[in-house]
């Protein structure tokens, strides 16, 4: 099983200027592919790396932010060859499907045609659903959009956990015991606290509590990037116990390998 990062940035500022990619990333096996959090350039990041967009079985969509849902229409047309097959779903939280009133307003994503040849699900954070290839369990997000969600893959070997953005809350660390990886999204660096997102000390605190012993940050904000996520991803490396590292643009990594510490798989540069 291969883990693929479209993108790393996270916060408007960054999705706009493309410091850092915002494609999402690819959970991908041997048959079939789950694509989280399209946002901004998915499907060109896609096409760099070298992925088959038609493998794309199941497309995740945390929150209705644009740099996790920009990219949306673009994977929902590629996996379906342009509307001309059936097949694929599509899960996502209330706010991508209906729109939502939070601290902002969020119109809905989900297209009426794309019910004619995908199929929708609508998460609610607490859910578990099972589909012929996994599992998932949504876990309760703290964010602007009042329904954000984040979720736990479980597959037969292996159980990835991601946060997607969210404040910390012990109560919500803690809902994702058991998973063998967490991607954890961190905004920003330090103790450099942002309501809604997690900063390093507070990632740190929600490694504590997750009892996970192996995370990948992604999703950083431009005081993240002046700092060095790699440095922030060391501190709490060296702060934790655990093995962590910050993710780059189009790392590809061996999931079996990190997770049993035998070397991250492969680097694609640009």
């Amino acid at each position: 099983m291969e883990l693929i990062f479209l993108g790393t940035g996270g916060g408007r500022v960054v999705a706009c200027s493309q410091k850092r990619a915002t494609g999402g990333f690819v959970i991908k096996e041997e048959n079939f592919q789950i694509h989280v959090d399209p946002g901004p350039g998915a499907l060109i990041r896609c096409i760099q790396n070298h992925i088959d967009v038609s493998k794309t079985k199941y497309l995740f969509l945390s929150h209705a932010h644009f740099e996790h849902v920009a990219g949306t229409w673009e994977i929902v047309e590629a996996m379906s060859g342009g509307g001309l097959r059936k097949g694929g779903s599509i899960l996502m939280n209330k706010s991508c499907a209906f729109g939502a009133r939070g601290e902002e307003i969020f119109s809905p994503i989900l297209q009426e045609y794309w019910k004619n040849f995908l199929e929708i699900k609508v998460l609610e954070a607490g859910e578990e659903i099972d589909f012929p290839e996994f599992s998932i369990k949504t876990c309760r997000a703290i964010h602007e959009d009042p329904y954000a969600v984040g979720a736990i893959f479980k597959f037969k070997s292996i159980t990835i956990g991601y946060t997607g953005d969210t404040m910390f809350s012990k109560e919500i660390a803690e809902s994702y015991r058991g998973c063998d990886l967490l991607i954890l999204n961190v905004l920003r660096p330090n103790n450099f606290k942002l309501k809604m997102h997690m900063c390093t000390i507070e990632a740190i605190e929600f490694l504590k509590y997750s009892e996970v012993k192996n995370a990948i940050l992604q999703h950083f904000g431009m005081k993240m990037l002046r700092v060095g996520p790699e440095r922030e991803a060391l501190f709490i490396k060296q702060a934790t116990g655990k093995n962590v590292i910050a993710a780059t643009d189009n790392l590809r990594v061996d999931l079996r390998k990190f997770i049993m510490q035998e070397g991250l798989g492969k680097y694609y540069e640009k």
